[in-house]
């Protein structure tokens, strides 16, 4: 029976996950990729599009927004992680679908919200100087 699921040091160097398709051992470092059903040193195993951050302040009394394209328009929502930090650390957030986009439901990013070809952070008058972080995933 063949090896199939490596995680660890992999053939070839590295450290990673590998999983070799049925009949196949894992360990052979001249497996082709269609004999493998997942490789971690891939470069599209994480589906990851983008990433970035991006600092919201107040503008006077003005209630200011940002918004970030993805710079191609998936035609579904994209899976988003999103962090923000207020100056009281890093903190995440509940997602919520409303009527064609994601937006934060309530928690420390109440003013996110994304659609399949870009996100929108507003920055309320009364809050203090918001950083967010992001990863953007392709949908498919």
């Amino acid at each position: 029976m063949a090896r199939r699921v490596v995680l660890g040091a992999l053939p070839g160097g590295g450290m990673g996950l590998r999983v070799s398709r049925p009949g196949f051992d894992v360990l052979d470092p001249a497996l082709a990729g269609q004999q493998l059903a997942f490789d971690s040193r891939w470069p599209t195993a994480a589906r990851l599009h983008m990433e970035g951050s991006v600092v919201c302040a107040a503008a006077g009394n003005l209630t200011t927004y940002t918004t970030v394209g993805f710079g191609v328009d998936f035609g579904v929502l994209p899976p988003v992680l999103v962090q923000m930090n207020n100056g009281n650390g890093w903190q995440s957030t509940d997602w919520n679908y409303n009527g064609g986009s994601w937006q934060a439901a309530g928690g420390a990013i109440e003013a996110c919200r994304i659609f399949s070809s870009y996100m929108q952070f507003w920055h309320p008058v009364v809050a203090p100087t918001r950083t967010y972080r992001y990863l953007v995933m392709r949908p498919w």
